[in-house]
């Protein structure tokens, strides 16, 4: 007995209503032509080694097909209406099966597939199955086999499941409904009934809902074959894509930025060349970037988690490419206000995979990795308190002259807490307490003393690091790394104390330890290892936390019943919620308002939003000092504060001065990110504050 299966085709759309130059200006937006779309085929064959095949020609806008089967020479084609089977024989071969869609305008479009007709049964079947970038519930089956014909294919998700059949070349997609291990079943048949399988596990995950917090950022296209590209579908970048000669020639795009800020704003950085294409009045080549396209509107961003998409608004913003846009492709449709992308974070969220229909089936896809900032050495280092942290030698690498010991460790202390602490404007800043280990040409004994002018911390200085070139330079008299006799012409007091060092740098651990080698003359090599303190939990930005209950006062800790803020002055006070409290690596702190923020009367204000008022205004040069062990936070510098500016230790303002510093209880929690805050303004009246960090 005879029997059919059913194959749905999916052929390639080849276009001949249309050519084209494949050259990069191309635009694959296929507008306003009547030809037939959207062609497939129903496609069956006969498992009875006759080599039978039927074929069901489908297209929207079609009035006939003319179908070529490939096995005869000069052959004619044979016409097919619309819905009506055409049956053919086929001997054993492989043969290009061609149909042609005819509209009623006379404009055609063209399919083709391979058709494999094979006597001999299947054999070496292999199964290629790969999670979707883009959709982590979604995977891709492409199998291979000898003699196959066609592959039935079973994904493991639905009871007494029917076959998926796809032909031999051609792969197929399918999504799952949620999350799991599955089963998936390839059976690969040629003409007879002889068949060869082969079942593996699939994992797949639910879909990572995407956050602001994860574009965040500055980001570039991927330097790398395929990181750009265009195709019928997310995934298939056959029409173009990029090469390796290509990544060379567009080095001028490939280090263009897409920025999104915290703010929620939206910045492409092109610098003095991007890649500018005919339409845009170029030469397909580097040249000045061309306006809209150009970064110079401002611009925004949103995030819809759950569709994963990112919405860029703002005239000529886009992301990798400023000619596809959601209606098709530019000049051929207006630039327009706002673009919407769907986009999937990789496993390490440093790669974001984007993908755009530009008009209808034309999907142009970009892979975009998260730019590493410049490894910046801000922060607090100091001595390793180690033996062999500090020593001299005739060669980099070789301490054999001098090397600290545990016990010199020990006698030093007074040396080993002194630090460097480098800004994050690139100040720096020698540390020394009031006492430091001095040298006898330094007038001492060989012994912990007060630091000795210049080199006791009180000279300017700053630094710049080279760190293709592994070098440190430490600008200001008197500034130094490990020893202050070291300096690059010899060893003080034998030469002047120049004006600037250079020192060799290495990095390890992370960019948390710094070895460092200076040749003090001919021959001299002091080196020194330093290690980074630890950057202290309140670094980064904190705001207050948009709840109710966050911000309020009472007798005692953990008691708010005097007031506290509620959901509508959450709503009412948004300009006081968005501002920011930032503490900086360097010890820096600094109040972000924004152009306005809540105005208290006793600020002038009328209890509304408004422009801040000095010197609780964010101009404060201030720093802080937190002390875990008592869990207090102090800020330094004359207008700067947490919370509300009017609390302060000696009571509320105006009422009393405007202080220097103000002193906080605070409790850290979730992983650091949640800052408790109490201050007693005054005996008996205790603000409280819940910051959470961004």
């Amino acid at each position: 007995m005879k029997y059919f299966k059913h194959l749905l085709v999916l052929f390639i759309v080849l276009g001949v209503f249309n050519s084209c130059e494949e050259d990069d200006d191309q635009s694959f937006a296929f507008q306003d032509i009547s030809a037939p779309t959207n062609l497939n085929a129903v496609f069956d064959i006969a498992n009875d080694d006759t080599g039978t095949v039927s074929v069901t020609p489908t297209g929207e806008g079609a009035s006939v097909f003319q179908v070529f089967f490939g096995d005869v020479e000069n052959e004619s084609a044979t016409e097919v209406a619309p819905g009506e089977t055409v049956n053919h024989v086929y001997g054993e071969g492989e043969f290009i099966l061609k149909i042609i869609g005819v509209g009623a305008t006379g404009l055609t479009s063209e399919l083709s597939r391979v058709v494999n007709i094979s006597f001999t049964p299947p054999s070496d079947l292999a199964v290629d199955v790969t999670v979707s970038t883009t959709n982590s519930l979604e995977i891709t089956v492409a199998p291979t086999a000898n003699n196959a014909t066609v592959f039935d294919v079973f994904f493991g998700d639905v009871v007494d499941e029917e076959a998926t059949t796809i032909m031999s070349g051609e792969t197929v997609n399918h999504i799952y409904a949620e999350a799991g291990a599955y089963e998936v079943k390839v059976i690969a048949r040629g003409v007879g009934a002889a068949t060869v399988e082969s079942t593996q596990t699939v994992n797949v995950q639910e879909p990572v809902t995407l956050t602001v917090e994860d574009l965040i950022g500055t980001w570039v296209m991927a330097p790398e074959a395929g990181s750009l590209g265009v195709g019928p579908a997310p995934g298939d970048t056959s029409w173009f894509a990029i090469d390796d000669q290509g990544v060379i020639d567009r080095a001028c795009y490939f280090d263009d930025t897409y920025t999104f800020n915290q703010d929620g704003s939206f910045v492409n950085a092109l610098g003095a060349e991007s890649w500018i294409e005919g339409w845009q009045g170029g030469s397909e080549a580097c040249g000045a970037p061309v306006a809209p396209h150009d970064g110079s509107n401002p611009a925004t961003y949103t995030v819809d988690g759950v569709a994963g998409t990112v919405t860029l608004t703002g005239t000529g913003a886009y992301i990798g490419l400023p000619k596809a846009v959601n209606e098709g492709e530019l000049p051929n449709v207006a630039v327009p206000e706002s673009v919407t992308y769907s986009v999937s974070l990789g496993d390490d969220n440093n790669t974001l995979n984007v993908v755009i229909e530009s008009g209808s089936g034309v999907f142009w896809q970009y892979k975009l990795i998260k730019s590493v900032p410049p490894v910046s050495l801000a922060g607090t280092w100091r001595m390793a308190p180690e033996a062999g942290s500090l020593g001299v030698g005739p060669a980099p690498g070789d301490i054999s002259w001098f090397a600290i010991d545990d016990q010199g460790v020990i006698d030093r202390a007074c040396y080993f807490d002194d630090t460097y602490v480098f800004g994050d404007d690139n100040s720096f800043a020698n540390v020394l307490g009031t006492e430091s280990w001095i040298e006898g040409w330094q007038g001492g004994s060989e012994a912990c003393g007060a630091p000795v002018a210049p080199h006791d911390g009180s000279a300017p200085g700053t630094y710049s690091y080279d760190a293709g070139a592994g070098t440190l330079t430490i600008t200001g008299a008197g500034n130094y790394l490990g020893l202050p006799k070291a300096v690059n012409e010899g060893e003080l007091p034998n030469v002047a104390v120049p004006s600037s060092i250079t020192y060799l740098v290495t990095l390890s651990d992370n960019n948390n330890t710094m070895n460092v080698v200076i040749e003090s003359g001919s021959g001299v090599f002091w080196q020194y290892k330093l290690i980074k303190d630890a950057p202290s939990p309140l670094e980064g930005t904190w705001r207050m936390a948009s709840e109710a209950g966050s911000l309020g006062v009472g007798p005692s800790p953990g008691d708010t019943s005097w007031w506290a803020i509620d959901d509508q002055g959450v709503i009412d006070r948004a300009c006081y919620f968005d501002d920011t409290y930032v503490f900086g690596g360097d010890g820096s702190f600094t109040n972000v308002l924004g152009t306005d923020t809540w105005i208290e009367g006793w600020q002038g204000g009328s209890e509304a939003c408004g422009t801040p008022v000095a010197p609780h205004d964010g101009t404060a040069s201030a720093t802080f000092d937190y002390d875990s062990g008592a869990g207090t936070l102090t800020i330094d510098g004359t207008g700067a504060y947490l919370g509300l500016p009017k609390a302060v230790n000696a009571g509320e303002l105006p009422n009393v001065a405007t202080p220097d510093s103000i002193t906080y209880s605070i409790t850290l929690s979730d992983n650091d990110t949640t800052m408790n805050v109490v201050i007693e303004a005054g005996a008996g009246v205790f603000w409280q504050y819940k910051l959470v960090k961004d």
